[in-house]
């Protein structure tokens, strides 16, 4: 009993430690990259949502009331509070202030654990239209917050089945350029270099998603169902490989720029990391001379973080989305191809799990894309946790859904198709 009680006054501290005031002008301009695990850790915690505006007494007991009303798992009596101190906070301190952002990160964040999307899109779009036109937020946390945005539109792409995939990645696309173009980039060029990362794997999944998609691309998910294999009409041909060229050349530009960027800043730590994503980007384009000059390129830079060179890749912004259960492990050994992806998988140890269902989940490795530095005849092992307990259905969907990766050598996924 004392052990729940303490549960549950740490877990109230936590989200009433996203209220308090702080200062905008305190703003983190470091040669760090944090843009490619903003999805991992709880939004309150990432971003400090507090705002150095004081809010009534009144307004502050209803968010408190809605936090303890969602621990309580009383979701009807959360939204009405947290929904009214909107409406306060809108009428008191106008239509943009960042006042808002206390209770919109609690309500996005539930209704993101909750899979209750279309509450999520409705608090977004408020969310979204707050940091584009507010004038009291500082102009990088608006490049941060705007990364949060386009990470969950980027991630519900794949993990939404009620919404065709390119509604979202259209919106992150849009919501990161909207951000960029407004704000001056000579405040903090590191985050927009983060930013632009993030902006060419949103094209990179639009490329994917035109080329891969069956039935009409653009709303796809009724589509998708009567989908015939009659001959395709060669006009509709014709648009998806213009839309996959445009996307193509957007995502090339977008880390072009982030590399002169950096070059000019002189930030060698970020622009390693870049040239080596660089690299991937190649890769998964099936150019592998481009994919060896950016490599080399990375690293002939010569400085010391092999751990943070390895750590950001297309596939980690997908796989940080959701923390996993991942009751079972198995193990499969795995060779690859010069082009980075699965030669051969098969189960070699497993705990838990069925012999089909390790089966199942090694064969799925077919649809990721390695950095091919361990390609050839030599074999590799990895580690996939798996929660085998999920609908069988949900080995279906793409593996960073429902799996996790860990390599006994230096090889690392960067893309797991659909």
């Amino acid at each position: 009993m004392v052990e729940r009680v303490m549960k549950y006054i740490a877990f109230l501290l936590l989200f009433i430690c996203s209220l308090k005031c702080f200062s905008i002008e305190k703003v983190d301009c470091s040669d760090t990259s944090d843009s490619f695990l903003f999805s991992k850790k709880s939004l309150n915690n990432q971003l400090h949502t507090e705002v150095n505006v004081t809010i009534s007494k009144e307004i502050n007991t209803l968010l408190t009331t809605g936090l303890e009303n969602f621990h309580d798992k009383k979701y009807k009596s959360g939204y009405n509070s947290f929904e009214k101190a909107l409406r306060m906070m809108r009428g008191n301190y106008g239509l943009y202030s960042p006042t808002q952002i206390k209770a919109l990160v609690p309500l996005m964040e539930l209704t993101l654990s909750e899979k209750d999307f279309s509450r999520y899109y409705k608090y977004q779009n408020i969310f979204n239209n707050l940091i584009l036109r507010s004038k009291e937020i500082h102009p990088v946390h608006k490049i941060q917050y705007s990364i949060w945005s386009a990470l969950s539109n980027l991630n519900l792409a794949f993990y939404d089945e009620s919404t065709a995939p390119y509604q979202n990645l259209l919106q992150a696309d849009e919501t990161l350029g909207n951000i960029l173009e407004q704000t001056i980039i000579t405040i903090c060029p590191k985050i927009v270099a983060e930013a632009l990362w993030l902006r060419s794997a949103i094209t990179f999944a639009i490329e994917q998603h035109f080329l891969l998609w069956k039935g009409e691309p653009i709303f796809g998910i009724e589509e998708e169902k009567i989908y015939s294999d009659r001959q395709t009409d060669p006009i509709e041909k014709l648009s998806r490989k213009n839309s996959i060229l445009n996307f193509r050349m957007l995502g090339e530009r977008y880390l072009k720029e982030a590399i002169d960027l950096l070059k000019k800043e002189n930030a060698n730590n970020l622009l390693q990391i870049t040239l080596r994503i660089k690299a991937d980007w190649h890769l998964l384009h099936g150019n592998y001379r481009k994919f060896k000059e950016y490599t080399n390129q990375s690293n002939n830079i010569g400085l010391d973080q092999t751990t943070n060179l390895y750590e950001f890749s297309y596939f980690k912004l997908l796989n940080h989305f959701q923390s996993k259960p991942v009751n079972f492990h198995i193990t499969c050994q795995i060779s690859l191809q010069k082009n980075g992806k699965v030669k051969s998988s098969r189960p070699i140890e497993g705990i838990g799990g069925t012999k089909k269902i390790n089966r199942l989940v090694c064969r799925k490795l077919k649809s990721v894309v390695f950095r091919p530095d361990g390609a050839g005849s030599e074999t590799t092992n990895l580690k996939v946790g798996f929660d085998k307990e999920k609908n069988k259905n949900v080995f279906e969907k793409p593996i960073f859904t429902w799996a996790t990766i860990k390599s006994e050598r230096n090889i690392h996924p960067i893309w797991a198709g659909r």
